[in-house]
């Protein structure tokens, strides 16, 4: 139709890390003035790798991947943008089906843009707690955000049928705003040893 700015799929250059896109593509304007649209790859794909697509908005045109974790058997879930004081986009977090938790630094230019934490994830959830679906982000009064999120999938045949694995609600706050060097990067929280743990019972 008309109204269809662009469209790409995983024989598009560039995309050939695409798989299946379950959650919203996530869109707004960077510090410079650029509007983008930003997404996880997904799962499914060929390589099997979790990164994250950053779009111009107007054209398709490819910015930039980012790629913190290669495959196989991994794909990245949805993403959710952050945005600074003056409604602009500062940078993203979006888990992957490892059970990872991604930050994405959107200061900058496309060249700036990087995986947080040196590359390492923000939080390790652990195999079989997958993070499909895109974290909820509140600003914390102390600085940074608050990520709230839940474990979890439910699109494969496997996922309805017992064994099930328990899953969690998490709530996580990452201290260390966007676009701030730290050195050392900070580390990965892994697990629930450092958590405020509270059962949900029947």
């Amino acid at each position: 139709p008309g109204n269809v700015l662009w469209e790409v799929n995983d024989s598009t250059p560039g995309f050939g890390n695409l798989g299946h896109v379950f959650s919203e593509v996530q869109t707004g304007v960077t510090v410079n003035g650029r509007w983008i649209a930003v997404f996880g790859n997904g799962f499914g794909s060929t390589s099997g790798n979790a990164s994250f697509f950053v779009v111009d908005l107007h054209t398709g045109q490819l910015l930039a991947e980012r790629i913190p974790h290669t495959g196989p058997g991994n794909g990245m879930g949805g993403a959710r943008l952050v945005l600074d004081g003056n409604r602009r986009v500062v940078g993203a977090y979006a888990g992957d089906l490892l059970g990872n938790l991604w930050k994405l630094d959107l200061t900058g230019n496309p060249a700036d843009w990087q995986v947080g934490l040196g590359g390492a994830p923000l939080y390790a959830a652990g195999s079989g707690r997958p993070i499909t679906a895109p974290p909820t982000v509140i600003a914390h009064p102390n600085g940074g955000q608050m990520l709230v999120f839940g474990t979890g999938k439910f699109f494969e045949t496997g996922d309805v049928s017992p064994p099930y694995d328990l899953q969690r609600l998490h709530g996580i706050w990452d201290a260390q705003p966007f676009g701030a060097v730290s050195s050392p990067p900070g580390a990965t929280l892994i697990g629930t040893a450092r958590l405020l743990q509270r059962t949900i019972t029947t």
